[in-house]
């Protein structure tokens, strides 16, 4: 019976331990903080997922001298996929470390820094092209020996220390997507002598290309914004000095410690992290209005410094730009108070001596110009703006109005020249043409003309009566004779007549010549000097009705009954 019982109960025992091996542990997801300011990073594990996400705001805590504290390691062997969340803004070395089952990594693009470590023994991650190897979208390192290297499009950093040392690389080409180089990423390439800076590239890393003493023509882009401390040094082809200040394109980047007094070339753009530090000997420094970034620890221990005039167009001084400048006294701002209060230019920490010495120099500002309809701006060299409503003048008639359009009315402000326009009312008076004579006048009678207005309507007006009289052919009213003149009567159509005198008729018995030769009343000829011999003359014959008499060489009959004229053409 006992030894029945003892088989039962390992029998039930062996089933028990087969179903908890067959049945999959419970998930668990473990969680802390892990930022460099304590909570501003958290971090998160799921065990059932693989999933180790990284989120917060800020930079990570650095374990790199106490890897033994990464508060994920214990589950390192189960990552599978790690994310980092959008705010975290570094990967520090050793991170993930030795992750052997993480084949996945999303970094995203608040992160501006990846140490070539950060995954390292992380054999199944790494993407390989073109003896380059990728996490993401970062290059986290290259193979022994390349002399070449070609970063793949859509690339946005080079890790820390990506190819530090890679003595027999002698260029690199690097995509426009690039926006941050390491530190140290290409420290102690001696061979390297061409490196293309992309447009978009933001930062360039201390010392990133220290020792690179064969790098020939360095061409910064605008957008970069900071370049780390020694990131040149000793790169003596490429650098250019002048006046004890060593140049990497437009911006400064070194200085030799013994210098007194430093006027920066014109066209500088930038002052690098620690250009100037520790020269204690520097007592003055003249800064072109170019300069727009003045960096991190660019003065740090000028202790002689006294006076600086921060450039008109800077939009940032770095942490301890100018801490250590013990003598600064005078330190000359344009723009106002209220703009660095509102932040016109953005200042680091551990600068108090600066802004103890800060007086400012206002604005200078151009001429105003359009900004709205309602108001004006004027721009200063810094960029500051300020606005002020537009001055209208009284405003003049641009377009007059009609009896059937509105007019304009257009206003020109008094400081910026911008102009607004305002209707006119429409006319209330009809605006008609010239019209046409629709009905003549006469002298008797008025006539009509039809105007027209702009509108269509219409309207007639009376055409005065023609002030001339208008005549008719006229009537002999009185017939003229031998001893009086006529009258010819004229009338017009509105009954006024007027008379004309008809010449009398000719005298009978006043005798008429006709070239020269007087005629006789017996119808004889009579010359001067005597008779005509070779004129031959001819007597008329007297009739019973009347009488003849010569006029001028014709013969003319007088018919003293009909008063009829017979005339005979004197023959000569």
């Amino acid at each position: 019976m006992k030894k029945t019982a003892l088989l039962t109960t390992l029998l039930l025992a062996t089933v028990l331990c087969a179903v908890m091996l067959i049945l999959p542990a419970s998930a668990e997801v473990h969680s802390g903080s892990c930022g460099a300011d304590g909570d501003n990073v958290q971090w998160s594990f799921d065990t059932e997922t693989g999933l180790l996400a990284i989120t917060g705001s800020g930079e990570m805590f650095d374990y790199t001298r106490v890897t033994g504290q990464i508060p994920w390691k214990p589950y390192r062997k189960q990552i599978k996929t790690v994310t980092i969340g959008e705010g975290v803004t570094n990967i520090t070395p050793y991170a993930f470390m030795e992750c052997s089952a993480l084949t996945s990594a999303t970094i995203s693009n608040t992160v501006t820094s990846v140490d070539c470590e950060s995954f390292s023994n992380c054999g199944l991650l790494y993407q390989k092209e073109n003896n380059v190897y990728y996490v993401d979208t970062w290059a986290m390192f290259a193979d022994a020996n390349v002399t070449a290297l070609t970063i793949r499009d859509g690339t946005v950093g080079i890790a820390d220390s990506a190819f530090k040392s890679k003595q027999t690389l002698a260029s690199v080409a690097l995509p426009d997507t690039v926006k941050f180089i390491g530190e140290n990423a290409f420290y102690y390439c001696f061979a390297l002598k061409n490196v293309n800076i992309s447009q978009s590239l933001t930062s360039i890393g201390s010392q990133a290309f220290m020792y690179c003493v064969t790098l020939e023509n360095v061409t910064i882009s605008n957008s970069v914004v900071t370049i780390g401390k020694d990131a040149f040094l000793s790169c003596t082809t490429s650098l250019q000095v002048e006046n004890g200040v060593s140049y990497i394109d437009r911006w400064a980047v070194d200085c030799d410690p013994t210098v007194t007094s430093v006027t920066l070339r014109e066209s500088t753009v930038g002052i690098a992290d620690y250009t100037f530090s520790d020269c204690t000997a520097l007592a003055s420094i003249e800064i072109p209005n170019s300069v727009t970034r003045i960096s991190n620890g660019a003065f740090a221990n000028c202790a002689a410094l006294a006076s600086v005039t921060i450039p008109d167009f800077a939009t940032a001084i770095g942490d301890g730009a100018f801490a250590g400048c013990t003598s600064l006294t005078n330190a000359y701002c344009h723009g106002t108070e209220a703009d660095w209060n509102n932040s016109r230019i953005t200042i680091g920490e551990s600068n108090e001596q600066l802004l103890g010495a800060l007086s400012f120099k206002g604005h200078t500002y151009g001429k105003w110009t359009h900004y709205d309809d309602a108001k004006h701006q004027q721009t200063c060299v810094c960029g500051d703006l300020q606005y002020a409503d537009h001055k209208w003048n009284d405003g003049e008639i641009t377009t007059e109005p009609k009896h059937i359009e509105f007019g304009v009315k257009t206003y020109t402000c008094t400081d910026c020249d911008d102009t607004k326009t305002e209707q006119v009312e429409k006319l209330t008076d009809h605006e008609w043409n010239d019209g046409e004579i629709t009905t003549e006048p006469t002298h008797t009678e008025a006539g009509e003309k039809r105007l027209t207005c702009t509108c269509g309507e219409t309207k007639t007006e009376e055409v005065a009566k023609t002030a001339e009289h208008e005549w008719n052919e006229g009537k002999v009213t009185t017939e003229p004779t031998v001893e009086a003149e006529g009258v010819k009567t004229f009338t017009c159509v509105c009954g006024e007549t007027k008379t004309e005198a008809i010449a009398k008729l000719p005298n009978p018995e006043t005798p008429s010549t006709e070239n020269g030769n007087a005629q006789t009343p017996d119808g004889g000829n009579q010359t001067d000097g005597g008779s005509n011999g070779d004129a031959s003359s001819e007597t008329p014959k007297k009739s019973g009705c009347g009488s003849v008499i010569a006029i001028s060489g014709t013969t003319l009959l007088l018919s003293l009954a009909g008063a009829f004229l017979i005339v005979k053409k004197k023959k000569d």
